[in-house]
């Protein structure tokens, strides 16, 4: 996990090439989702390839999750256009946290197509 006071030196640490591999992965479960289902083997190991990239490229940040009212803020709105990279990454690191402790997290966030949206985002801001 990346801390907030690093995370705007580690985004600038991130080469094209890493944040590519990463849009490919999202240009992927894209397809796959609308293709095989969100319960499909292949959607399933697409979306963990991408939770494997966002942990290998820093996404995740340390900070108190457990008092972050951003996912609920962002559910209400459905308004993804004003996030910036950290709030994309703190929500990513409350979804995946929480799933450590609450069965299903990350598939119940996938089928709400929170991920997708969240990983688009990502790509708009990187691209």
């Amino acid at each position: 996990m990346t801390s907030l006071h690093n995370f705007s030196n580690h985004l600038q640490s991130i080469t094209k090439e890493q944040w590519d591999n990463l849009f490919v992965l999202v240009d992927q479960l894209h397809h796959s989702k609308i293709n095989n289902g969100v319960k499909s083997i292949e959607t399933h190991q697409l979306l963990f390839d991408a939770i494997e990239t966002i942990i290998s490229l820093g996404l995740l940040v340390k900070f108190d999750y457990t008092k972050c009212k951003l996912v609920d803020q962002v559910l209400e709105s459905n308004n993804y256009n004003d996030l910036d990279t950290l709030d994309v990454c703190k929500i990513l690191t409350v979804i995946i946290r929480k799933d450590k402790f609450v069965f299903n997290t990350i598939q119940t966030y996938f089928e709400m197509g929170v991920w997708t949206k969240l990983l688009e985002r990502l790509k708009y801001l990187h691209q």
